[in-house]
Protein backbone atom coordinates (compact mmCIF):
# COMPACT_ATOMS: atom_id res chain seq x y z
CA UNK A 1 0.00 0.00 0.00
CA UNK A 2 1.40 3.43 -0.94
CA UNK A 3 2.08 6.19 1.56
CA UNK A 4 -0.77 8.22 0.04
CA UNK A 5 -3.25 5.34 0.53
CA UNK A 6 -2.14 4.92 4.13
CA UNK A 7 -2.52 8.66 4.72
CA UNK A 8 -6.06 8.74 3.35
CA UNK A 9 -7.07 5.59 5.27
CA UNK A 10 -5.82 7.12 8.51
CA UNK A 11 -7.54 10.42 7.72
CA UNK A 12 -10.80 8.58 7.02
CA UNK A 13 -10.59 6.69 10.34
CA UNK A 14 -9.92 9.91 12.26
CA UNK A 15 -12.81 11.61 10.47
CA UNK A 16 -15.18 8.76 11.40
CA UNK A 17 -14.15 8.90 15.04
CA UNK A 18 -14.44 12.67 15.35
CA UNK A 19 -17.80 12.90 13.58
CA UNK A 20 -19.33 10.14 15.69
CA UNK A 21 -17.96 11.70 18.91
CA UNK A 22 -19.22 15.16 17.95
CA UNK A 23 -22.75 13.92 17.23
CA UNK A 24 -23.09 11.45 20.11
CA UNK A 25 -23.80 13.79 23.06
CA UNK A 26 -26.21 16.23 21.34
CA UNK A 27 -28.14 13.31 19.85
CA UNK A 28 -28.46 11.64 23.26
CA UNK A 29 -29.75 14.89 24.76
CA UNK A 30 -32.21 15.43 21.90
CA UNK A 31 -33.58 11.89 22.20
CA UNK A 32 -34.10 12.31 25.95
CA UNK A 33 -36.03 15.51 25.27
CA UNK A 34 -38.20 13.77 22.68
CA UNK A 35 -38.86 10.89 25.05
CA UNK A 36 -40.18 13.35 27.62
CA UNK A 37 -42.36 15.01 24.99
CA UNK A 38 -43.80 11.63 23.93
CA UNK A 39 -45.07 11.11 27.48
CA UNK A 40 -46.63 14.58 27.76
CA UNK A 41 -50.20 15.59 26.92
CA UNK A 42 -50.16 15.91 23.11
CA UNK A 43 -52.92 15.98 20.53
CA UNK A 44 -52.83 13.21 17.85
CA UNK A 45 -51.16 15.40 15.24
CA UNK A 46 -48.41 16.52 17.64
CA UNK A 47 -47.89 12.96 18.85
CA UNK A 48 -47.47 11.73 15.26
CA UNK A 49 -44.93 14.44 14.45
CA UNK A 50 -42.91 13.78 17.64
CA UNK A 51 -42.91 10.04 16.91
CA UNK A 52 -41.65 10.62 13.37
CA UNK A 53 -38.92 12.95 14.64
CA UNK A 54 -37.88 10.47 17.33
CA UNK A 55 -37.56 7.60 14.81
CA UNK A 56 -35.51 9.78 12.45
CA UNK A 57 -33.17 10.87 15.23
CA UNK A 58 -32.87 7.29 16.48
CA UNK A 59 -31.75 6.21 13.01
CA UNK A 60 -29.11 8.96 12.94
CA UNK A 61 -27.92 7.95 16.39
CA UNK A 62 -27.66 4.34 15.22
CA UNK A 63 -25.54 5.47 12.25
CA UNK A 64 -23.12 7.45 14.44
CA UNK A 65 -22.72 4.45 16.75
CA UNK A 66 -21.87 2.28 13.75
CA UNK A 67 -19.33 4.88 12.60
CA UNK A 68 -17.73 4.91 16.04
CA UNK A 69 -17.42 1.10 16.20
CA UNK A 70 -16.11 0.96 12.64
CA UNK A 71 -13.49 3.66 13.33
CA UNK A 72 -12.27 1.89 16.49
CA UNK A 73 -12.05 -1.50 14.78
CA UNK A 74 -10.30 -0.21 11.66
CA UNK A 75 -7.79 1.74 13.76
CA UNK A 76 -7.08 -1.27 16.01
CA UNK A 77 -8.48 0.50 19.07
CA UNK A 78 -11.36 -1.89 19.73
CA UNK A 79 -11.06 -3.93 22.93
CA UNK A 80 -13.50 -6.65 24.00
CA UNK A 81 -15.34 -5.97 27.25
CA UNK A 82 -15.88 -9.40 28.82
CA UNK A 83 -18.62 -9.65 31.43
CA UNK A 84 -21.09 -12.21 32.75
CA UNK A 85 -24.66 -11.81 31.52
CA UNK A 86 -27.92 -13.73 31.07
CA UNK A 87 -28.10 -14.53 27.33
CA UNK A 88 -31.85 -15.16 27.07
CA UNK A 89 -32.63 -11.87 28.85
CA UNK A 90 -30.31 -10.02 26.46
CA UNK A 91 -31.76 -11.62 23.33
CA UNK A 92 -35.37 -11.11 24.39
CA UNK A 93 -34.78 -7.45 25.24
CA UNK A 94 -33.23 -6.89 21.80
CA UNK A 95 -35.99 -8.64 19.84
CA UNK A 96 -38.81 -6.90 21.71
CA UNK A 97 -37.61 -3.57 20.31
CA UNK A 98 -38.20 -4.81 16.74
CA UNK A 99 -41.47 -6.77 17.14
CA UNK A 100 -43.85 -3.84 16.72
CA UNK A 101 -41.67 -2.36 13.96
CA UNK A 102 -41.91 -5.57 11.94
CA UNK A 103 -45.64 -5.98 12.50
CA UNK A 104 -46.35 -2.35 11.62
CA UNK A 105 -44.61 -3.01 8.32
CA UNK A 106 -46.68 -6.14 7.69
CA UNK A 107 -43.84 -8.64 8.18
CA UNK A 108 -43.79 -12.00 9.93
CA UNK A 109 -41.03 -11.78 12.55
CA UNK A 110 -40.20 -15.37 13.53
CA UNK A 111 -37.97 -15.86 16.58
CA UNK A 112 -36.38 -18.97 18.06
CA UNK A 113 -34.15 -18.44 21.12
CA UNK A 114 -33.02 -21.83 22.37
CA UNK A 115 -34.60 -22.23 25.85
CA UNK A 116 -31.92 -24.76 26.83
CA UNK A 117 -29.05 -22.30 26.53
CA UNK A 118 -27.06 -21.61 29.72
CA UNK A 119 -28.47 -19.33 32.39
CA UNK A 120 -25.34 -17.17 32.30
CA UNK A 121 -22.32 -16.79 30.02
CA UNK A 122 -19.20 -14.64 29.90
CA UNK A 123 -18.52 -12.68 26.74
CA UNK A 124 -18.60 -9.30 25.02
CA UNK A 125 -22.25 -8.43 25.67
CA UNK A 126 -21.97 -4.94 24.13
CA UNK A 127 -20.63 -6.32 20.84
CA UNK A 128 -23.29 -9.05 20.67
CA UNK A 129 -26.01 -6.45 21.17
CA UNK A 130 -24.49 -4.23 18.46
CA UNK A 131 -24.33 -7.13 15.99
CA UNK A 132 -27.88 -8.32 16.59
CA UNK A 133 -29.43 -4.86 16.48
CA UNK A 134 -27.65 -4.05 13.21
CA UNK A 135 -28.52 -7.29 11.42
CA UNK A 136 -32.16 -7.42 12.58
CA UNK A 137 -32.67 -3.77 11.69
CA UNK A 138 -31.25 -4.30 8.20
CA UNK A 139 -33.39 -7.40 7.61
CA UNK A 140 -36.60 -5.61 8.61
CA UNK A 141 -35.73 -2.45 6.67
CA UNK A 142 -35.06 -4.25 3.39
CA UNK A 143 -37.79 -6.89 3.48
CA UNK A 144 -40.97 -5.74 1.69
CA UNK A 145 -44.46 -5.94 3.17
CA UNK A 146 -45.81 -9.48 3.26
CA UNK A 147 -42.35 -10.99 3.71
CA UNK A 148 -40.72 -12.56 6.73
CA UNK A 149 -37.64 -12.27 8.93
CA UNK A 150 -36.49 -15.32 10.89
CA UNK A 151 -34.06 -14.95 13.81
CA UNK A 152 -32.52 -18.18 15.11
CA UNK A 153 -30.25 -18.12 18.20
CA UNK A 154 -28.79 -21.30 19.68
CA UNK A 155 -25.87 -22.41 21.79
CA UNK A 156 -23.97 -25.67 21.62
CA UNK A 157 -21.46 -27.25 23.97
CA UNK A 158 -17.95 -27.40 22.49
CA UNK A 159 -15.84 -27.88 25.62
CA UNK A 160 -16.10 -28.47 29.34
CA UNK A 161 -16.79 -24.79 30.08
CA UNK A 162 -17.14 -23.45 26.55
CA UNK A 163 -20.26 -22.79 24.49
CA UNK A 164 -20.64 -21.65 20.91
CA UNK A 165 -23.28 -19.03 20.18
CA UNK A 166 -24.79 -19.52 16.71
CA UNK A 167 -26.91 -16.69 15.29
CA UNK A 168 -28.63 -16.48 11.92
CA UNK A 169 -31.04 -13.89 10.46
CA UNK A 170 -32.88 -14.94 7.31
CA UNK A 171 -35.14 -12.62 5.32
CA UNK A 172 -37.27 -12.77 2.19
CA UNK A 173 -36.05 -9.42 0.90
CA UNK A 174 -34.81 -8.50 -2.55
CA UNK A 175 -31.53 -10.35 -2.12
CA UNK A 176 -28.00 -9.34 -3.10
CA UNK A 177 -26.06 -10.22 -6.23
CA UNK A 178 -22.97 -12.30 -5.40
CA UNK A 179 -20.58 -9.80 -6.95
CA UNK A 180 -22.05 -7.01 -4.77
CA UNK A 181 -21.49 -8.78 -1.41
CA UNK A 182 -17.76 -7.86 -1.08
CA UNK A 183 -18.62 -4.24 -1.85
CA UNK A 184 -21.46 -4.05 0.69
CA UNK A 185 -19.28 -4.92 3.67
CA UNK A 186 -17.07 -1.87 3.08
CA UNK A 187 -18.24 1.60 4.20
CA UNK A 188 -19.32 4.50 1.99
CA UNK A 189 -20.24 2.43 -1.05
CA UNK A 190 -22.88 3.50 -3.53
CA UNK A 191 -24.97 0.31 -3.17
CA UNK A 192 -24.99 0.22 0.61
CA UNK A 193 -27.96 -0.98 2.65
CA UNK A 194 -28.08 2.30 4.57
CA UNK A 195 -27.26 5.91 3.71
CA UNK A 196 -23.56 5.71 4.59
CA UNK A 197 -22.98 1.99 4.30
CA UNK A 198 -21.59 1.70 7.85
CA UNK A 199 -24.16 -0.65 9.45
CA UNK A 200 -23.28 -3.89 7.69
CA UNK A 201 -19.65 -2.80 7.44
CA UNK A 202 -19.30 -2.24 11.22
CA UNK A 203 -20.78 -5.70 11.88
CA UNK A 204 -18.46 -7.34 9.36
CA UNK A 205 -15.28 -5.71 10.70
CA UNK A 206 -16.35 -6.08 14.36
CA UNK A 207 -16.69 -9.84 13.93
CA UNK A 208 -13.22 -9.97 12.38
CA UNK A 209 -11.87 -8.15 15.44
CA UNK A 210 -13.62 -10.73 17.66
CA UNK A 211 -11.95 -13.62 15.82
CA UNK A 212 -15.07 -14.62 13.89
CA UNK A 213 -16.60 -13.70 10.54
CA UNK A 214 -19.94 -12.72 9.04
CA UNK A 215 -21.31 -15.39 6.73
CA UNK A 216 -23.55 -14.03 3.98
CA UNK A 217 -25.69 -16.10 1.64
CA UNK A 218 -28.06 -14.36 -0.74
CA UNK A 219 -29.97 -14.79 -3.97
CA UNK A 220 -31.56 -11.97 -5.93
CA UNK A 221 -35.34 -12.05 -5.70
CA UNK A 222 -35.39 -14.61 -2.88
CA UNK A 223 -33.70 -13.08 0.15
CA UNK A 224 -30.58 -13.20 2.30
CA UNK A 225 -29.12 -14.98 5.29
CA UNK A 226 -26.56 -13.45 7.66
CA UNK A 227 -24.94 -15.66 10.29
CA UNK A 228 -22.11 -15.63 12.80
CA UNK A 229 -20.73 -17.67 15.68
CA UNK A 230 -18.93 -16.62 18.86
CA UNK A 231 -17.42 -18.62 21.71
CA UNK A 232 -18.51 -17.92 25.30
CA UNK A 233 -17.44 -19.20 28.70
CA UNK A 234 -20.18 -20.83 30.80
CA UNK A 235 -20.89 -23.28 33.62
CA UNK A 236 -23.85 -24.72 31.62
CA UNK A 237 -26.41 -24.25 34.37
CA UNK A 238 -29.73 -24.33 32.44
CA UNK A 239 -31.87 -21.22 32.21
CA UNK A 240 -35.23 -22.93 32.77
CA UNK A 241 -36.45 -25.90 34.77
CA UNK A 242 -37.93 -28.63 32.57
CA UNK A 243 -41.75 -28.91 32.75
CA UNK A 244 -41.86 -32.67 32.13
CA UNK A 245 -45.10 -33.26 34.11
CA UNK A 246 -47.12 -31.26 31.58
CA UNK A 247 -48.97 -32.37 28.48
CA UNK A 248 -49.95 -29.49 26.19
CA UNK A 249 -52.14 -29.44 23.09
CA UNK A 250 -51.40 -27.16 20.13
CA UNK A 251 -54.43 -26.11 18.07
CA UNK A 252 -53.66 -24.08 14.91
CA UNK A 253 -56.86 -22.21 14.14
CA UNK A 254 -55.40 -20.17 11.26
CA UNK A 255 -53.01 -21.79 8.76
CA UNK A 256 -51.40 -18.41 8.02
CA UNK A 257 -49.82 -18.73 11.47
CA UNK A 258 -48.31 -22.16 10.83
CA UNK A 259 -44.71 -20.86 10.86
CA UNK A 260 -45.25 -19.40 14.33
CA UNK A 261 -46.86 -22.67 15.46
CA UNK A 262 -43.83 -24.72 14.38
CA UNK A 263 -41.59 -22.58 16.59
CA UNK A 264 -43.93 -22.89 19.59
CA UNK A 265 -43.90 -26.65 19.03
CA UNK A 266 -40.07 -26.58 19.15
CA UNK A 267 -40.11 -24.49 22.32
CA UNK A 268 -42.43 -26.94 24.09
CA UNK A 269 -40.34 -29.99 23.15
CA UNK A 270 -37.14 -28.24 24.25
CA UNK A 271 -38.75 -27.52 27.64
CA UNK A 272 -39.42 -31.23 28.16
CA UNK A 273 -43.17 -30.96 27.58
CA UNK A 274 -45.24 -33.71 25.99
CA UNK A 275 -46.97 -32.12 22.98
CA UNK A 276 -50.26 -33.18 21.40
CA UNK A 277 -51.38 -31.93 17.98
CA UNK A 278 -55.08 -31.01 18.24
CA UNK A 279 -56.95 -31.00 14.92
CA UNK A 280 -60.38 -29.71 15.98
CA UNK A 281 -62.28 -28.45 19.02
CA UNK A 282 -63.72 -31.90 19.84
CA UNK A 283 -60.44 -33.76 19.39
CA UNK A 284 -60.30 -36.64 21.94
CA UNK A 285 -56.61 -35.93 22.63
CA UNK A 286 -57.67 -32.75 24.46
CA UNK A 287 -58.84 -34.87 27.41
CA UNK A 288 -55.15 -35.66 28.19
CA UNK A 289 -54.01 -32.03 28.21
CA UNK A 290 -53.30 -29.63 31.04
CA UNK A 291 -53.40 -26.74 28.58
CA UNK A 292 -54.39 -25.95 25.02
CA UNK A 293 -52.38 -23.36 23.10
CA UNK A 294 -54.87 -21.87 20.65
CA UNK A 295 -52.94 -20.20 17.81
CA UNK A 296 -55.42 -17.87 16.13
CA UNK A 297 -56.00 -14.46 14.59
CA UNK A 298 -59.28 -13.97 16.43
CA UNK A 299 -60.54 -15.11 19.82
CA UNK A 300 -63.15 -14.02 22.37
CA UNK A 301 -63.56 -14.66 26.10
CA UNK A 302 -66.68 -16.69 25.24
CA UNK A 303 -64.69 -19.02 23.00
CA UNK A 304 -62.03 -19.53 25.67
CA UNK A 305 -64.73 -20.39 28.21
CA UNK A 306 -66.41 -22.84 25.82
CA UNK A 307 -63.18 -24.71 25.05
CA UNK A 308 -62.27 -24.92 28.74
CA UNK A 309 -65.70 -26.36 29.51
CA UNK A 310 -65.00 -29.32 27.19
CA UNK A 311 -62.16 -30.60 29.43
CA UNK A 312 -62.43 -29.81 33.16
CA UNK A 313 -59.11 -28.56 34.50
CA UNK A 314 -57.66 -27.73 31.05
CA UNK A 315 -56.55 -24.13 30.54
CA UNK A 316 -56.86 -22.45 27.13
CA UNK A 317 -54.00 -20.12 26.20
CA UNK A 318 -55.02 -17.76 23.35
CA UNK A 319 -51.96 -17.05 21.21
CA UNK A 320 -52.24 -14.13 18.79
CA UNK A 321 -50.20 -11.32 17.30
CA UNK A 322 -48.77 -8.77 19.69
CA UNK A 323 -51.35 -6.26 20.90
CA UNK A 324 -54.54 -8.17 20.09
CA UNK A 325 -54.94 -9.49 23.65
CA UNK A 326 -55.10 -5.97 25.03
CA UNK A 327 -57.74 -5.00 22.48
CA UNK A 328 -59.91 -8.03 23.31
CA UNK A 329 -59.19 -8.00 27.08
CA UNK A 330 -58.47 -11.75 27.09
CA UNK A 331 -57.63 -13.45 30.38
CA UNK A 332 -55.63 -10.45 31.52
CA UNK A 333 -56.16 -11.28 35.20
CA UNK A 334 -54.27 -14.59 35.05
CA UNK A 335 -51.82 -13.77 32.24
CA UNK A 336 -52.93 -16.97 30.48
CA UNK A 337 -52.08 -15.77 26.97
CA UNK A 338 -49.15 -15.63 24.58
CA UNK A 339 -48.24 -13.09 21.92
CA UNK A 340 -46.72 -13.83 18.53
CA UNK A 341 -43.84 -14.05 18.10
CA UNK A 342 -43.66 -16.04 21.34
CA UNK A 343 -40.53 -15.68 23.47
CA UNK A 344 -39.25 -18.50 25.71
CA UNK A 345 -39.50 -16.67 29.07
CA UNK A 346 -43.21 -15.91 28.58
CA UNK A 347 -43.95 -19.45 27.38
CA UNK A 348 -42.19 -20.91 30.42
CA UNK A 349 -43.88 -18.47 32.84
CA UNK A 350 -47.36 -19.22 31.50
CA UNK A 351 -46.86 -22.98 31.55
CA UNK A 352 -45.32 -22.87 35.04
CA UNK A 353 -48.56 -21.20 36.14
CA UNK A 354 -50.55 -23.92 34.37
CA UNK A 355 -48.49 -26.59 36.14
CA UNK A 356 -49.10 -25.01 39.55
CA UNK A 357 -52.87 -25.01 38.94
CA UNK A 358 -53.16 -28.45 37.30
CA UNK A 359 -55.37 -31.02 39.06
CA UNK A 360 -53.16 -33.58 40.79
CA UNK A 361 -54.97 -36.57 39.30
CA UNK A 362 -54.24 -35.40 35.72
CA UNK A 363 -50.59 -34.82 36.54
CA UNK A 364 -50.28 -38.28 38.06
CA UNK A 365 -51.96 -39.90 35.05
CA UNK A 366 -49.54 -38.19 32.69
CA UNK A 367 -46.55 -39.12 34.84
CA UNK A 368 -47.60 -42.76 34.65
CA UNK A 369 -48.17 -42.50 30.90
CA UNK A 370 -44.92 -40.84 29.83
CA UNK A 371 -42.04 -43.18 29.07
CA UNK A 372 -39.56 -40.43 29.66
CA UNK A 373 -40.40 -40.43 33.39
CA UNK A 374 -39.85 -44.19 33.88
CA UNK A 375 -36.69 -44.26 35.98
CA UNK A 376 -34.52 -47.28 36.67
CA UNK A 377 -34.34 -48.37 40.29
CA UNK A 378 -30.64 -47.68 40.69
CA UNK A 379 -30.49 -46.42 44.26
CA UNK A 380 -29.56 -49.86 45.57
CA UNK A 381 -27.16 -50.72 42.75
CA UNK A 382 -23.51 -51.00 43.59
CA UNK A 383 -22.06 -51.56 40.13
CA UNK A 384 -21.56 -48.74 37.66
CA UNK A 385 -24.38 -47.97 35.24
CA UNK A 386 -23.60 -49.04 31.69
CA UNK A 387 -24.28 -46.64 28.82
CA UNK A 388 -23.74 -47.23 25.10
CA UNK A 389 -23.23 -44.16 22.88
CA UNK A 390 -23.89 -44.85 19.19
CA UNK A 391 -22.61 -41.90 17.14
CA UNK A 392 -20.61 -41.66 13.90
CA UNK A 393 -19.78 -37.95 14.29
CA UNK A 394 -16.56 -37.57 16.36
CA UNK A 395 -17.49 -34.04 17.55
CA UNK A 396 -20.90 -35.13 18.88
CA UNK A 397 -19.32 -38.25 20.38
CA UNK A 398 -16.74 -36.13 22.22
CA UNK A 399 -19.48 -33.85 23.59
CA UNK A 400 -21.52 -36.76 24.96
CA UNK A 401 -18.44 -38.34 26.53
CA UNK A 402 -17.50 -35.02 28.19
CA UNK A 403 -20.93 -34.88 29.84
CA UNK A 404 -20.92 -38.56 30.83
CA UNK A 405 -17.46 -38.19 32.36
CA UNK A 406 -19.06 -36.09 35.11
CA UNK A 407 -20.90 -39.21 36.29
CA UNK A 408 -19.61 -42.52 37.58
CA UNK A 409 -20.76 -44.41 34.46
CA UNK A 410 -19.25 -47.20 32.40
CA UNK A 411 -19.38 -45.87 28.84
CA UNK A 412 -18.96 -47.86 25.61
CA UNK A 413 -19.21 -46.50 22.09
CA UNK A 414 -20.27 -47.75 18.67
CA UNK A 415 -19.86 -46.00 15.31
CA UNK A 416 -22.85 -47.50 13.48
CA UNK A 417 -26.08 -49.40 14.10
CA UNK A 418 -24.66 -52.84 13.33
CA UNK A 419 -21.89 -52.44 15.90
CA UNK A 420 -24.50 -51.24 18.44
CA UNK A 421 -26.63 -54.37 17.89
CA UNK A 422 -23.60 -56.63 18.35
CA UNK A 423 -22.61 -54.89 21.60
CA UNK A 424 -26.15 -55.02 23.01
CA UNK A 425 -26.25 -58.77 22.36
CA UNK A 426 -23.03 -59.20 24.30
CA UNK A 427 -23.79 -56.84 27.23
CA UNK A 428 -26.90 -55.56 29.02
CA UNK A 429 -26.86 -51.73 29.02
CA UNK A 430 -28.88 -49.43 31.29
CA UNK A 431 -29.24 -46.80 28.54
CA UNK A 432 -28.42 -46.41 24.84
CA UNK A 433 -27.95 -43.00 23.17
CA UNK A 434 -28.61 -43.74 19.50
CA UNK A 435 -27.81 -41.58 16.47
CA UNK A 436 -30.46 -41.99 13.76
CA UNK A 437 -28.63 -41.20 10.50
CA UNK A 438 -25.61 -43.53 10.26
CA UNK A 439 -23.90 -45.61 7.59
CA UNK A 440 -24.10 -49.45 7.50
CA UNK A 441 -27.30 -49.53 9.64
CA UNK A 442 -29.41 -46.59 10.83
CA UNK A 443 -30.56 -46.04 14.39
CA UNK A 444 -34.17 -47.11 13.87
CA UNK A 445 -33.20 -50.48 12.38
CA UNK A 446 -30.66 -51.02 15.16
CA UNK A 447 -33.22 -50.14 17.86
CA UNK A 448 -35.76 -52.65 16.53
CA UNK A 449 -33.14 -55.43 16.34
CA UNK A 450 -31.90 -54.72 19.88
CA UNK A 451 -35.41 -54.82 21.34
CA UNK A 452 -36.36 -57.95 19.36
CA UNK A 453 -33.29 -59.73 20.77
CA UNK A 454 -34.07 -58.63 24.33
CA UNK A 455 -37.71 -59.75 24.08
CA UNK A 456 -36.75 -63.11 22.55
CA UNK A 457 -34.29 -63.75 25.39
CA UNK A 458 -36.51 -62.41 28.23
CA UNK A 459 -34.09 -59.59 28.98
CA UNK A 460 -35.11 -56.17 30.38
CA UNK A 461 -35.79 -53.66 27.59
CA UNK A 462 -33.06 -51.03 27.52
CA UNK A 463 -34.30 -47.41 27.16
CA UNK A 464 -33.01 -46.10 23.81
CA UNK A 465 -32.85 -42.34 23.24
CA UNK A 466 -32.65 -40.95 19.70
CA UNK A 467 -29.95 -38.37 18.91
CA UNK A 468 -31.08 -36.64 15.73
CA UNK A 469 -31.25 -33.46 13.67
CA UNK A 470 -34.91 -34.28 12.87
CA UNK A 471 -36.77 -31.87 15.17
CA UNK A 472 -39.62 -30.43 13.11
CA UNK A 473 -43.31 -30.78 13.84
CA UNK A 474 -44.31 -34.44 13.45
CA UNK A 475 -40.76 -35.82 13.18
CA UNK A 476 -40.47 -36.45 16.91
CA UNK A 477 -43.69 -38.48 16.87
CA UNK A 478 -42.47 -40.52 13.90
CA UNK A 479 -39.21 -41.36 15.67
CA UNK A 480 -40.94 -42.37 18.90
CA UNK A 481 -43.51 -44.41 16.97
CA UNK A 482 -40.67 -46.33 15.32
CA UNK A 483 -39.65 -47.85 18.66
CA UNK A 484 -37.32 -45.39 20.40
CA UNK A 485 -38.15 -44.27 23.93
CA UNK A 486 -37.15 -40.61 23.78
CA UNK A 487 -35.96 -37.98 21.32
CA UNK A 488 -33.10 -35.50 21.72
CA UNK A 489 -32.35 -33.02 18.91
CA UNK A 490 -28.88 -32.04 17.73
CA UNK A 491 -26.85 -29.90 18.17
CA UNK A 492 -26.84 -31.37 21.66
CA UNK A 493 -27.53 -29.14 24.64
CA UNK A 494 -25.61 -30.21 27.73
CA UNK A 495 -28.30 -29.13 30.21
CA UNK A 496 -31.00 -31.07 28.42
CA UNK A 497 -28.76 -34.14 28.08
CA UNK A 498 -28.00 -34.14 31.80
CA UNK A 499 -31.68 -33.79 32.72
CA UNK A 500 -32.51 -36.74 30.45
CA UNK A 501 -29.84 -38.85 32.18
CA UNK A 502 -31.27 -37.95 35.56
CA UNK A 503 -34.79 -38.91 34.48
CA UNK A 504 -33.78 -42.30 33.14
CA UNK A 505 -31.04 -43.17 35.60
CA UNK A 506 -32.46 -41.73 38.81
CA UNK A 507 -31.77 -38.56 40.77
CA UNK A 508 -29.70 -40.50 43.29
CA UNK A 509 -26.88 -40.92 40.77
CA UNK A 510 -23.86 -39.07 42.13
CA UNK A 511 -21.64 -36.89 39.97
CA UNK A 512 -17.91 -37.49 40.22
Amino acid sequence: MSDISVFFDNAKDQFLQRVSSAFHTPMQQSMQTLKALRESDLNPDQSSQIEHLYKTLHKLHETTQNMSVLADVKAGRYRSQIKTFAPISLFESITQVFISEAQNKGLDFLIYIDPNMPKSVSGDEKSIRHLLENLISNAIQFTPKGGSVYLDIRTQHIGEHLAQLDVSITDTGHGIAKDKIPVLVEPFNADSSDNLGVGLSSSYHLLKALGSHLKIASEEGKGSRFAFSLQLQTSFKPCFEQLSDLKVGVFIDDRSLFSYAKLIYQYLISMGIAVVSVKESNDPHMSECHALILITNMCTPARVKKLESLVPGMRVIPTMHYGKHEALKLTAATQMNLSLPALPSKIHNVLTLVESQAPKEISQANRDDQKVLQRLAVAAKREKLKILVVEDNPINLKLVKVVLSRYDFEVDQAEDGKEAVDKCRQKQYDLVLMDIDMPVMNGIEATNLIKEHQKANDKPLTPIVALTTHDLVGEREEILASGLDEHMPKPLNVGRLERMLERYLGYQTKKV
